[in-house]
């Protein structure tokens, strides 16, 4: 592979959502991401089958971190090593990542043969999650664009030929398998919609390449799981994906789940993915009622974005500034002068941004998104991410540089002595996986409250067969909600720094309910 050749692809890639500036890998202190002694269930949990788990990580072995790895002392497998010792602290079950299978690298002259090892890390990245259990959710790269990538419409019957070589190399049949015990069975057509779409490229379109994707798949793999592209937010439903559906009911093609992505602030409404319920009619309506929606890029910020500005053309008059797809907007000068939904005024840029936000937000959210969703019926929740990218896409401090469970050293707060410590949002996700996860719980219903400030999210224990609930409030109150257990004990999600839960209470039951004061930190009840 030319230097040329990477470079066209680096360059590329810095257009595309998600994809970090910088790529990579001390040793660990053994003190560095360690979890406390916690009275909920074990997060590595033996009962749950490989198939199973809601809760993962985005690019948590992936060679994009490499300024974290340098600071910490790794090189890239001792990198890997950490991460997925992190993962599997953490409970997370689940990975996925954008730029393993992309064609022009894996073959960089059609027929002349393949190089697993070259499209950012390839086999050592599969195998390091092999190595730790924890499932891989692989993207064929969608091509195409300015950049002079193929695209896989301008030669299915190659591309497939390349799909249908990698499915059988990672399938684990022991057939032309690929080294380290790798066992991936979920394979997702494209990154994200925009990268499908920009170059000029429709549903219909996309459509085909499932179809022929699919085919490959299930050539090399009968039981292998096609996943569609994701769209860039969930907010509302993409209307890509209407069109996409039904060009695909039309062609007579199954696939197995879609992925939407989701970001936004810490709060309960932005966290919230509003695209569901429609999603799922579309879905039902075509007959595709088996399809299962995920979430595999998904969080929340520590600290105050950056608002870069960009070049408009033609240039934006003095009293406007360029803020990139949306043209020219006026120039902001206070806060006061911003929008509810991006109050954070940027005097050098003249931008509206995202509000500042504190580790116990981010923690909090992590609560709210999980139980809000999978309520919803999102089967599985990847986040963003174990720790966050760096100068992401050339620019410091902005969104994606704030994202991530565990402190980087140079996030808002952060010292270089923090690098490598958990965040508050890590000690909440290792609880509420523990105690929520499928196989060692089952996602009930919505508990409906005459105090719409109260939200509370009822499991069933498999263990126990009991029911335990998630809540907490909008702000202080006492709640009663409905409980048949002669006990209840409260732990609350969000802990201190050292991981301990802030509180631990047995509360009275009584006239079939529990009065418990809740606030907006989120708590478990079993």
């Amino acid at each position: 592979m030319s230097s040329v050749t990477v470079e066209r692809f680096l360059s590329a890639m810095v257009l595309l959502p998600l994809l970090a500036c910088s790529s990579g890998g001390t040793q660990a202190d053994a003190g560095q991401a360690s979890a406390p002694a916690d009275a909920g269930s074990p997060s590595a949990d033996a009962s749950i089958a490989a198939s199973e788990g809601a809760f993962g990580l985005f690019a948590v072995f992936t060679e994009e971190f490499a300024d974290f790895s340098r600071e910490m002392g790794f090189d890239g497998p001792e990198y890997r090593s950490w991460a997925g010792g992190q993962a599997n602290v953490l409970g997370a079950r689940w990975t996925r990542s954008n730029l393993q299978l992309v064609w022009d690298f894996v073959e960089p002259e059609k027929g002349e043969g393949f190089d697993w090892s070259v499209s950012f890390g390839g086999d050592a990245i599969f195998a390091a999650a092999a190595a730790h259990q924890v499932q891989y959710l692989a993207v064929f790269h969608e091509g195409g664009g300015q950049r002079g990538l193929r695209d896989p419409l301008s030669d299915l019957t190659g591309w497939a030929r390349f799909a249908q070589a990698a499915v059988e190399r990672y399938d684990g049949d022991g057939v032309d398998d690929a080294p380290g015990s790798i066992v991936i069975k979920h394979w997702q057509l494209g990154n994200e919609i925009p990268a499908w779409t920009d170059p000029g490229r429709s549903a219909e379109g996309y459509a085909r390449w499932v179809e022929a994707a699919a085919e490959a798949i299930h050539a090399a793999d009968p039981s292998g799981k096609v996943v569609l592209i994701a769209s860039t937010g969930a907010a509302k439903l993409d209307p890509f994906y209407p069109d996409a559906i039904a060009a695909l009911k039309a062609r007579g093609v199954s696939f197995d789940a879609i992925d939407l992505h989701h970001w936004g602030r810490a709060d309960v409404d932005s966290g919230t993915m509003k695209a569901v319920p429609a999603l799922r009619a579309e879905l039902d309506s075509a007959g595709f009622s088996n399809v299962e929606i995920w979430s595999c890029e998904h969080g929340t910020y520590v600290g105050t974005p950056l608002s870069a500005g960009a070049p408009c053309t033609p240039a934006c008059p003095a009293d406007k500034v360029c803020a990139g797809q949306m043209g020219c907007v006026a120039k902001c000068f206070s806060n006061a002068t911003c929008p509810a939904a991006m109050p954070s005024c940027n005097l050098t840029t003249g931008l509206c941004g995202h509000p500042a936000q504190t580790q116990r937000d981010q923690a909090r959210s992590v609560v709210y998104r999980y139980a809000v969703n999978r309520a919803l019926g999102v089967r599985r929740i990847l986040w963003n991410n174990l720790v966050a990218w760096h100068c992401f896409s050339g620019t410091c401090g902005s969104y994606f540089d704030l994202l991530g469970l565990v402190a980087d050293g140079w996030s808002a707060g952060d010292t270089a002595a923090d690098r490598g410590k958990p965040r508050l949002a890590y000690h909440t996700y290792r609880m509420l996986a523990a105690r929520t996860d499928e196989g060692v719980a089952k996602v009930g219903k919505s508990l409906q409250s005459a105090d719409p400030a109260v939200h509370a999210y009822e499991y069933e224990v498999l263990s126990t067969g009991r029911t335990a609930l998630v809540a907490w409030a909008d702000s202080q109150r006492q709640a009663t909600l409905p409980w048949t257990a002669a006990t209840a004990r409260l732990t609350a999600l969000i802990t201190d720094p050292a991981g301990q839960p802030l509180r631990e209470e047995t509360l009275a039951v009584s006239g079939g309910g529990v009065s418990v004061a809740l606030d907006q930190d989120p708590v478990w009840l079993e």
